[in-house]
């Protein structure tokens, strides 16, 4: 399944030929036909310091877990904390209330007290990693400016948010591919 998708991906991107393939996130280890396999923490402080060149740490709230990555100017990793024990920092927490609320994604914003509840936890989580440079934002949460804000606001510093923040870890993986 993976091998068609991927042929359908380049099919569909003009024909292109994928010659060096990087395997990350949780499926990582299921593509046989990876040359290289990557964890997501790494693939996002390479795309982050890509993109914002100050990056110090990365902020990532994904569907499945949060994490903070403390990163070197090169893009590499110095250092990382991660929930995933807890679903009440990811997106899928927030896909599962929008749904009990009756309330679109977007429209959560209004309802302050939930998204300054999980700004408050990742606060907490970076706290054990000192901030240093510029703080990047992740993940599809990041495509919430009324979240960025409050996350903002509760670390006390401005952070960066990419153009599209849930393909970070892929431009990451593009640039690690790019070395192969």
């Amino acid at each position: 399944a993976g091998e068609k998708a991927l042929a359908a991906a380049c099919a569909d991107a003009g024909g292109i030929a994928a010659s060096r393939i990087v395997g990350t996130g949780y499926g990582r280890i299921s593509l046989p036909f990876a040359n290289k396999v990557v964890t997501e923490i790494t693939c996002h402080a390479r795309g982050a310091v890509h993109l914002f060149p100050g990056t110090g740490v990365v902020l990532d709230i994904g569907g499945q877990d949060s994490k903070v990555i403390s990163t070197a100017p090169d893009g590499s990793v110095q250092d990382f904390l991660m929930n995933d024990k807890c679903a009440a920092g990811t997106g899928r927490f927030l896909q599962v209330l929008s749904g009990i609320l009756g309330m679109e994604l977007a429209e959560l914003g209004e309802a302050a007290g939930v998204f300054r509840s999980i700004a408050r936890r990742m606060r907490g989580l970076a706290a054990r990693i000192p901030l240093h440079g510029e703080c990047t934002f992740t993940g599809g949460l990041a495509t919430s400016p009324s979240f960025s804000r409050l996350l903002s606001e509760e670390l006390g510093v401005p952070v960066n948010v990419p153009e599209y923040p849930q393909l970070v870890g892929a431009i990451g993986a593009a640039l690690i591919a790019a070395r192969i």
